[in-house]
């Protein structure tokens, strides 16, 4: 109620506070003494609260209780139902946080009533808020890891470095098997399958390629061993690294696993839902790299790539958004995916 009732105080700690407004506090720290400097306090509020905001307060649909003391409830009021982008912003107007729900209002709000000392001190600093509709729910995802990189806000954890600096390559031994490795960006100038912001996360994906697709563990290059890999004895590895499986066997399943997450080299676009009813989203990919995003009408006619270039709002590319994109592919219908250049998939 004084963030409200007395705005742009430096500190709003009970004893700033009745310092400031000339409330006399006796056995500082004390019950007592705290307990009169806080009921003098509260009826100083009373007497300036023009605003109505101890009703607002007591009122459990205002939700005037629950919203961040520097938030105007108006910012919160307008806030739609809808899937998209939000964004949460300090007394100066920088983004501190960035998120995507298919809610936005009821997202907004389960943050507000989360009391862990992170959001806490986050609630702090919101003056404001602000959001952009997307439609699609693949849409929101790509948009809010591209606007964390943008920002940079204080408080979101993930999705902040934009650098790609492990890939996942692939080459062929002497025996004709396909031999799987993670490397430094800078060893491999041609030839990745997939890129990682570090090598933790390079390893957890390939472990569980690993684990899914019986490859092995040695031809991985996640066990150094002079002969067959450890996996191998508990049936994971089907015995490549023992002579023990046809290396065209063997071949087919890396090709499968590989099939199943590299994010296709043609030029397409992914259809998604727009943000109503006559309207489409998509993402544009051109020869295997994420372009960025677009509307376009439902009854227009896209005819080739060029259609969408002249409506395309750009982006980067990374490791990230590539992550996102490929396990859409996977879900995907052929019938949202639409090819270019007579590159579809055979």
């Amino acid at each position: 109620m004084s963030r409200k009732i007395f705005p742009r105080m430096r500190s709003y700690s009970l004893g700033k506070l009745c310092r400031n407004l000339g409330i006399p506090i006796h056995d500082r720290h004390r019950a007592a003494g705290d307990a009169r400097a806080t009921v003098e306090l509260l009826k100083l509020l009373l007497d300036n609260d023009d605003g109505d905001h101890l009703n607002n307060a007591l009122n459990q649909r205002s939700k005037e209780a629950t919203l961040p003391p520097n938030l105007d409830k108006s910012a919160y009021d307008s806030l739609p139902e809808l899937t998209g982008i939000y964004y949460m912003h300090d007394n100066n107007g920088k983004v501190i946080y960035v998120g995507k729900a298919k809610d936005i209002k009821s997202r907004i709000n389960s943050h507000f009533l989360d009391h862990s000392p992170a959001k806490l001190r986050m609630k702090k600093e919101i003056a404001d808020l602000s959001y952009m509709i997307t439609g699609s729910e693949l849409l929101a995802l790509v948009v809010e890891s591209a606007e964390i990189k943008n920002h940079f806000p204080t408080y979101n954890r993930s999705q902040k470095y934009t650098g790609n600096a492990y890939v996942l390559c692939q080459f062929e031994d002497q025996e004709g098997i396909i031999h799987l490795e993670i490397a430094k960006k800078q060893k491999y100038l041609q030839g990745p399958v997939a890129a990682f912001s570090n090598v933790v996360k390079a390893r957890n994906f390939l472990s569980h390629l690993v684990s899914e697709y019986n490859l092995c563990a040695k031809y991985c290059g996640l066990q150094t061993v002079s002969s067959e890999c450890f996996d191998a004895q508990l049936g994971i590895c089907k015995g490549i690294c023992k002579k023990e499986e046809d290396p065209k066997a063997y071949n087919t399943r890396v090709k499968k696993a590989l099939s199943s997450f590299i994010l296709e080299t043609g030029t397409y676009a992914i259809l998604e839902k727009g943000r109503h009813r006559n309207e489409r989203s998509f993402l544009l990919v051109e020869e295997g790299q994420y372009c960025g995003y677009g509307f376009f009408d439902e009854s227009s006619q896209i005819n080739s790539v060029d259609d969408l270039r002249d409506i395309v709002i750009s982006q980067k590319h990374n490791s990230d958004i590539q992550h996102i994109i490929q396990a859409a592919i996977r879900k995907k219908r052929s019938t949202d995916i639409l090819y270019f250049k007579d590159e579809a998939p055979a």
